[in-house]
């Protein structure tokens, strides 16, 4: 059965106990956590609640993060248009950079490199 992408997931009502989703919120999570991890949030409709109420229990914050709140965060640090999408942009070409940490990781890991690109 094919499946249609929604802004905010059918089974949000179940998990919405265990993920933040606030801004406000959110960057206090990202600018405190040691490390951050970065889910894609289409696949919340696929996978089961009891995921998030787990991580939510050990202590793992889980915030969803549309893209397009990343603009409206950037637009807090950078008065032009012109200065954002130049950090958007930079963002998307690190990723792919002969020398980022996220390029040798691909590398190495094939499975990984397949379900990323």
């Amino acid at each position: 059965m094919a499946t249609t992408y929604t802004e905010t997931p059918n089974n949000f009502c179940e998990i919405e106990a265990f993920v933040e989703t606030e801004i406000k919120g959110m960057k206090s999570i990202f600018f405190s956590a040691e490390k951050v991890f970065f889910y894609d949030a289409c696949s919340f409709q696929r996978h089961s609640i009891k995921l998030f109420k787990v991580m939510n229990g050990a202590g793992v914050k889980v915030v969803i993060f549309n893209e397009e709140y990343t603009y409206d965060i950037l637009s807090e640090c950078f008065s032009t248009n012109e200065k954002i999408n130049e950090y958007l942009m930079w963002a998307v070409r690190t990723v792919k950079s002969p020398v980022s940490t996220i390029e040798e990781t691909l590398k190495a890991d094939k499975k990984l490199t397949s379900e990323v690109i």
